[in-house]
């Protein structure tokens, strides 16, 4: 199956946290707020928990002492945005476009970019943003969703 509803997404999400919350223990926390009105929007599998695992070892792993990393699901204008932020080491962030801060992230980040473009097109968006010490926010952006 290489499509999956949010919700799937998400657990899948939540079950990789779990997992590195028992690794790292003190050293991570975490949190998911979901919007259930969203839980049966269809995506590709597997765009959520690579950007989840870049907060962790590019963001939080680095960072001495306890990091933070939220996941959430909110309703914006006629579509949704899906936030993984992390207060971690982040990043010089001069005014780069998307496109360079995606090829920075490297090729987990540049193929789910790619896999959400494919599929869904002009309605689909990411944003990267980042501060040194401050930590990382990238938001997908999907516009038009038809919500059943």
């Amino acid at each position: 199956k290489d499509l999956i509803s949010l919700s799937d997404e998400i657990n899948h999400v939540r079950q990789y946290l779990f997992i590195q919350k028992q690794r790292y223990g003190d050293k991570l926390e975490y949190e998911i707020d979901e919007d259930s009105a969203f839980d049966n929007l269809v995506l590709p599998k597997l765009v959520l928990q690579p950007l989840v695992e870049n907060a962790l070892y590019h963001g939080i792993k680095e960072k001495e002492g306890h990091g933070h990393i939220k996941v959430s699901v909110q309703k914006q204008n006629t579509g949704l945005v899906i936030r993984i932020e992390d207060d971690g080491v982040g990043f010089q962030n001069p005014g780069d476009s998307s496109q360079s801060q995606l090829k920075r992230g490297g090729v987990g980040l540049q193929n789910v970019d790619q896999r959400l473009k494919l599929h869904f097109g002009e309605n689909y968006q990411m944003k990267i943003n980042s501060a040194p010490e401050k930590g990382t926010t990238v938001e997908i952006y999907i516009n038009k969703i038809a919500i059943s």
